[in-house]
Parts: structure tokens; sequence; C-alpha cells
């Protein structure tokens, strides 16, 4: 059986006055844990730092922060679409979750953890990581 574990990293976080929203910059790393290439869809990988569906499970003082980004319903994005990972490598990436989530103004302590399915591929299954728990102060 495939197996790919997934881990979360916090990079940095900031509040952008100009924009009104957190700036939470984490860094995700999927490695391939098994003995075969794993296909990792692109999308659920959010590639190129996109997120394109919500891919976190984030709870914070108030219950669970919501997703207000993209989501996007797609067709089998085709071979192109998929990263395929060797068996011991990691596919990373760095993305700005605030961007897609609704981080309160004030702040607190939050709790974020990868959930998402991994679509279209030979491989698909939930993939899950452990939880994360960073503090957004100003």
């Amino acid at each position: 059986m495939s197996a790919l574990a997934v881990q979360i990293t916090q990079v940095s976080s900031s509040w952008l006055a100009a924009e009104e929203r957190w700036e939470v910059l984490l860094e995700l790393r999927f490695t391939n844990s098994g003995p075969a290439v794993f296909e990792l869809d692109k999308a659920t990988a959010c590639a190129g730092g996109r997120l394109e569906n919500s891919v976190l499970q984030v709870m914070g003082p108030e219950g669970e922060v919501s997703y207000r980004g993209m989501m996007k319903k797609r067709a089998h994005p085709g071979p192109e679409g998929f990263h395929r990972v060797a068996p011991g490598a990691s596919v990373e990436v760095c993305l700005d979750v605030g961007q897609g989530y609704s981080f309160p103004a004030g702040g607190g302590v939050f709790t974020l953890r990868f959930d998402h399915f991994n679509h279209f591929s030979k491989d698909a299954q939930q993939l899950v990581s452990e939880p994360l728990t960073l503090n957004l102060t100003r």
C-alpha cells in the first residue's frame, strides 16, 4: 500500500493592516514513506503555493475558522496534474493560508491539521497530518 506522510510547519505570521488580514505562511511537506511511487494530486498539494480547496481543518478560540478561498471543481487533470513522489522523496510547498482562511483580526491560538482527499490518483486516499498549534499576536 502507498503511504504519504503530511507535515505542516509554521514559517511566519503577521497582521497585514492594509489588507485587514493575517498572513500565515506554512510549509507543507508530503513525504513518500512507501515502497512505490505515490501519485500526489497537485491541487491537493497546493502546487505553486495556491489554495484551490479547503485542505485544512482550522480550529480557534471561537470554533472552526471558515475557509473563504477558491473552491475549484475540476475534471481529471491528466498526467501533468500529479507529482510523482518516489519512495523516500518529498514535495514541499510554502503557502499563505491567511488568503483562504478567515483568521480573526484579534488573533489567538489556533490548531491546524491538513485533511484532504488525494483526488483522481491511483493513490486516492485521505491525507491527514498531525496538528500544528500556532499563536497569532499583533
